[in-house]
């Protein structure tokens, strides 16, 4: 139990001390625990005991018995001896019960069960008699005379790492002896069968580590047990015995198959076994039975320094933060370094003894040089993903780092074949634990077709639409799979493509106009198309409020959104080949003339129009920006107009080359900042404010561009996926698909949705 000193002794042992005439130096003798106890050697930080239903915190020289369980808190430790047997160190945040306990020599029998976390063991050489064990929910660990470590989690997953000699992993629950003990000597069958199990029980050598699950016990537990169900009945029935013979074999051959084999030992265990080298297994003196047996050859020494949390370290090795108190030998010389932030660095080398008094009071000294810094934990996945800071590569996978906390830093994490994450540091304080998961660049290949997709990639209600170059509608998930496909008529197909809208999707091209229902692909509606009203290059259908608007070359017609069946139109005069376009509850139309068209599509009216230079617009929407209120669309020659909506006047005109035509053959793209064009595999950039170039053409893109938060996504003709800065069109990113996008991408929380040449979806992390 653990010893106590009253406060009435205090009382006395003050009381002589200042009575007397020269102060006599503390002598603090060691007491020497039974073959029934262990014995406390060293504690830092938080460490309690578990005694008759109480915890009470632990000191050096406490004695701990069989029941007994020892909490260990965060940034905390201690130390265990076993008489002369083992010595062990319990890590932080761990909870070790000890369900047996006897250290006599011949007869040393000592059971430890983790229950959480981590423990050290180091065990001298016993003999065959003697048992050193240490058990997990999972697994017991049995030694001879070996360093290791046994390690516990919530989850219920036993590491066990051996550093030097070998150690025999048994899954919880697995006793083959008793199997044995139940089948006659004559049965050599049965009996060689079982011997197999304990031969294929897994020894974990120097250097190796071996990780088990519970759930992964259930498997193996499943067939122990009905191997013992077994061998329980041909125990009580043994005229069956050889009959059931080839059931054992299997039984065994099954469960020898399930059992786990061990591996190279992980650098995280390696780092972690370091620690064994600075254990020792203190000499102590045979202990005489019912009497108080003390040693003169062992001290105590406490150490405490004046800032909390500094680093007591020796050799290299932290010992613990703030203080520490151990058992050494007489004369044993000890060198220590201190080390606490914004601080200068101590030394204290003692010689412990017993004529010393051997408490020491380390006061630190403020570094006047110091600036605050803070400690930054990483902890990313891929593990081996580069992290750089400020553009200089600092590190991989799990690790730590100190920063300046005056300053902001610029942090970028990447590894070929995921997307890059970047991250910005502003002034870091304390410490701080920073967790990122790269995703892979392309997160899924969804195969729809034999040919080639067109036009758009539509996303809604996380579904992703698309069409081929045969016609045909497909529906898939994000996560890869095939929801519905739907053959239309619109065959061959260069550039026609699914529109979403509330619940259904709307399909236009040469041949009929065909509305279904968005989950299940059932066709509601369709309907033949005339010269007029066939769509080619890309025009498609628009929502505008409560209504479909289906744009025909005279006329834009409109529809239920609900049916898809026409209801209604609008006369275009002099006609149009665009797309139309909203804005606040109007429709937004070029003619062939040029003419710019607001129209109110409840009632038809023109509610303003305005002349431009874009003369017969084709296929393409006008494209407009809410926030700025600005529209932007082409003429057929390439020539693009933006108009400020809020007073129906011309901002600017722009050509993509002064003097030749070049036909836009996309959706042109406006942001706050800038308008984009799609033009012969090339992709231009002008002004949103004055149409004045961006950049020069970006050349070899194989269709429309998608513009999100400031950057610009395309496909190229020799199969990359790009991103592009919005404002100088250099690119940051680029993916090698391996494959040719040829139906626009589309972009949704971060994802882009994509068509290919190869008839796939790809879903990429740019």
């Amino acid at each position: 139990m653990l010893k106590k000193i009253s406060y009435f002794s205090c009382l006395i042992l003050l009381f002589l001390t200042a009575f007397s005439c020269k102060r006599e130096k503390a002598v603090s003798s060691i007491e020497i625990p039974q073959h029934t106890q262990a014995i406390i050697t060293f504690t830092t930080g938080d460490v309690l005991a578990l005694k008759e239903n109480q915890w009470n915190p632990v000191e050096i020289n406490d004695f701990l018995e069989t029941g007994d369980t020892v909490k260990v808190e965060a940034d905390s430790y201690c130390e265990i001896q076993f008489g002369n047997r083992a010595v062990i160190k319990i890590e932080e945040n761990t909870e070790l019960v000890i369900p047996s306990l006897q250290t006599a020599a011949g007869s040393t029998d000592v059971g430890l069960k983790v229950l959480t976390g981590a423990v050290l063991s180091k065990v001298n050489k016993l003999t065959s008699s003697e048992s050193f064990t240490v058990e997990t929910q999972s697994a017991a660990c049995g030694v001879r005379g070996t360093e290791f470590m046994v390690r516990a989690d919530n989850e219920a997953e036993t590491l066990l790492a051996v550093k030097e000699g070998s150690v025999i992993f048994i899954p919880a629950g697995f006793d083959v002896e008793s199997l044995k003990s139940k089948i006659p000597s004559e049965n050599t069958e049965v009996l060689a069968a079982l011997s197999g199990i304990e031969s294929a029980l897994s020894v974990v050598k120097a250097n190796e580590e071996i990780a088990v699950h519970a759930k992964d016990m259930e498997a193996i537990n499943a067939s122990y047990a009905m191997l013992e169900k077994t061998i329980l009945y041909i125990s009580e029935n043994q005229s069956e015995s050889a009959s059931r013979i080839a059931e054992i074999k299997a039984l065994s051959d099954d469960l020898v198959k399930s059992l786990t084999s061990p591996a190279q030992v992980s650098d995280q265990s390696e780092k972690q076994m370091q620690d064994l080298e600075l254990m020792v297994i203190r000499e102590l003196p045979e202990p005489e039975e019912g009497k108080t047996t003390t040693s003169s050859d062992l001290v105590k020494v406490s150490v405490s320094v004046n800032v909390p949390d500094a680093r007591i370290s020796r050799d290299g090795r932290l010992l613990g933060k703030g203080k520490f108190s151990a058992i050494y030998s007489d004369g044993e010389e000890v060198s220590l370094l201190i080390s606490g932030k914004g601080y200068l660095d101590k030394n204290l080398v003692f010689k412990a003894g017993k004529e010393s008094e051997n408490i020491y009071e380390v006061t630190l000294e403020k570094n006047s040089a110091y600036k605050e810094t803070a400690t930054i934990l990483f902890k990313v996945a891929p593990d081996d993903a580069e992290i750089i800071i400020d553009g200089t590569p600092a590190g991989t996978g799990s690790f730590s780092t100190e920063l300046l906390s005056d300053k902001t830093y610029n942090v970028l994490i990447k590894k070929e074949g995921y997307q890059k994450k970047y991250l910005t540091l502003t002034e870091p304080k304390g410490e701080q634990n920073i967790e990122v998961t790269l995703l892979p660049s392309i997160e899924k290949r969804i195969k729809v077709s034999t040919g080639k997709l067109t036009g758009y990639t539509a996303f809604s209600d996380n579904r992703i639409f698309t069409a081929d170059i045969y016609g045909e509608i497909t529906c898939a998930a994000p996560d890869g799979t095939v929801l519905w496909k739907l053959q239309t008529g619109n065959s061959p197909n260069e550039s026609a493509f699914p529109v979403a809208s509330g619940k259904n999707i709307f399909f236009s091209g040469a041949n009929e106009f065909i509305t279904a229902d968005m989950k299940t692909g059932t066709v509601k509606t369709i309907i033949p198309l005339d010269d007029d009203s066939s769509h080619v290059f890309g025009r498609r259908v628009i929502a505008a409020g409560n209504t479909g608007i289906y744009p025909a070359n005279s006329r834009l017609l409109k529809f239920s959104l609900d049916t898809g069946d026409f209801n209604g139109e609008i006369e275009i005069p002099d006609g149009t080949r665009m797309t139309p376009g909203t804005f606040n509850n109007e429709l937004l139309i070029v003619n062939q003339k040029g003419v710019f068209y607001r129209i109110n599509p409840s009632s038809g009216a023109v509610t303003a129009s305005l002349q431009t230079k874009a003369l017969q617009p084709v296929v393409n929407n006008v494209a407009v920006n809410t926030k700025t209120g600005k529209a932007v669309f082409n003429g057929k020659k390439g020539e693009i107009v933006c108009i400020n909506l809020s007073d129906n006047s011309i901002a600017w005109t722009a050509s993509l080359t002064e003097g030749k035509s070049s036909m836009i053959t996309g959706d042109l793209q406006i942001g706050s900042a800038g308008v984009y064009a799609y033009s012969q595999n090339r992709l231009y950039g002008f002004s949103a404010e004055t149409g004045k170039k961006l950049f020069d053409p970006v050349s070899k893109i194989s269709s429309p561009p998608v513009l999100a938060g400031g950057r610009l996504y395309f496909g190229t003709t020799d199969g990359f996926f790009k991103t592009a800065d919005a404002l100088t069109g250099s690119v940051l990113e680029s993916i090698n698909i391996l494959a040719v996008v040829s139906a626009s991408p589309w972009y949704d929380n971060g994802k882009i949705y994509a068509g290919t040449d190869k008839g796939e979806i790809l879903v990429l992390n740019p």
